[in-house]
């Protein structure tokens, strides 16, 4: 479960959600700026300006490094640039955290990769060439594709895509939408929670919650407090 009690950021507002186990949801931001920082504040990098977000019933900014690391152990995130290391190989960022929490089993790691690349072998297309390349050297279509696939590997139950689909054609959207809902339904109770500012997807029609921001006054807590026009808060509209 993710709750977001109050939740606000710089210049915007959130408010109060709650994203329930199983659920596929979609927040839409107004900008890539705000969908950066509410991924830090869910992933406990930095606490946000107001209000808080719980993940697993837990504040991650109020842990220490090795708790908050534990906490996110079941998480897996995809930024917009993939947030692959420069100086590996694409394959290489790929494999590095399941090489790390399985050292000692690289026949089963070699296994869960090729599955990986089955997995996304339409999306991937015939010519694997990309992969062996460094990062600077891949599409930003790929970047994300290969970090898409580094998750995977982990089997998440939370699963955090960050502007997964902004900038990109039409075609390469669908088809990362497509693997990512496929993933999602492979593990029962799995939330799949994409932080997006592209008004596009809303011609996808959301199977879970769409928590939509829109502009709007923000109503002042307390006396000292003053409305801001370019804060934003939640609305729910279920399909």
């Amino acid at each position: 479960m993710i709750e977001f009690h109050e939740f606000a950021g710089a210049g915007f507002h959130l408010g109060d959600a709650v994203i329930q186990a199983g659920v596929e949801g979609l927040i839409l931001v107004e900008t890539a700026e705000q969908s950066v920082e509410v991924m830090h504040c869910l992933a406990g990098l930095r606490a946000p300006g107001h209000g808080g977000i719980r993940l697993f019933g837990r504040d991650l900014t109020k842990l220490g490094r090795d708790d908050r690391l534990k906490a996110l152990d079941k998480v897996g995130f995809v930024p917009q640039d993939g947030g692959l290391l420069t100086a590996l190989p694409v394959w290489n960022n790929i494999l590095l955290p399941r090489q790390y929490r399985l050292s000692r089993h690289e026949d089963r790691i070699a296994g869960e990769f090729q599955a990986a690349v089955n997995f996304c072998q339409e999306a991937c297309g015939p010519d694997d060439a990309w992969m062996r390349l460094l990062p600077d050297y891949v599409s930003p279509y790929q970047r994300r594709l290969a970090a898409f696939m580094r998750m995977m590997l982990c089997k998440p139950d939370v699963c955090i895509y960050e502007n997964l689909t902004g900038n990109l054609p039409a075609r390469q959207k669908e088809s990362l939408l497509a693997l990512t809902r496929r993933f999602h339904e492979q593990q029962a109770g799995r939330i799949s929670l994409y932080l997006e500012f592209d008004p596009g997807l809303l011609a996808n029609r959301w199977p879970g919650l769409l928590l939509r921001a829109t502009p709007t006054a923000h109503t002042p807590s307390n006396a000292n407090e003053h409305a801001d026009p370019n804060r934003i808060r939640i609305s729910i509209a279920p399909f």
